[in-house]
């Protein structure tokens, strides 16, 4: 996760409620291009809330938050936006996280992260390994 990233844009789409729809859309796009979970995206929002905009303390109190990583929901949306990565470039840092996550699930998973995503991320990094391709 970058934080600065993840800050930069919840900074932007605060705008006190006021962003257009097209604004919206294309927030949520850099979140999605970015590789941000919109987990971590709306915690960034709500620390500079809570931090009336001051964005070294929710800088902090981000780089506190887990990596994204949580229950099979919190796992499948961050499952998801590492996919992305893998599959627009951002491959050094999606094949990171894939680990990561794939270490999360294997130490502390739920049983529907287990089964349901591990063998995903399992084939993929295998896939990675023997072809020296992400897809």
């Amino acid at each position: 996760m970058n934080i600065e990233e993840t800050i930069n844009l919840a900074q932007a789409s605060r705008k006190n409620g006021q962003l257009t729809e097209a604004e919206q859309n294309n927030a949520l796009k850099m979140v999605v291009a970015n590789g941000i979970s919109n987990r971590c995206f709306l915690w960034s929002r709500l620390f500079l809330e809570i931090a009336n905009g001051d964005v070294k303390t929710a800088k902090k109190w981000l780089g506190e938050k887990e990596v994204g990583f949580g229950d099979f929901y919190d796992n499948a949306e961050s499952w998801t936006a590492i996919q992305y990565m893998l599959d627009n470039g951002k491959v050094e840092e999606g094949l990171e996280r894939a680990c990561l996550l794939r270490e999360f699930i294997s130490l502390r998973g739920d049983a529907n992260s287990v089964a349901w995503l591990l063998p995903q991320i399992d084939a993929r990094l295998s896939n990675w390994s023997t072809h020296g391709q992400i897809k």
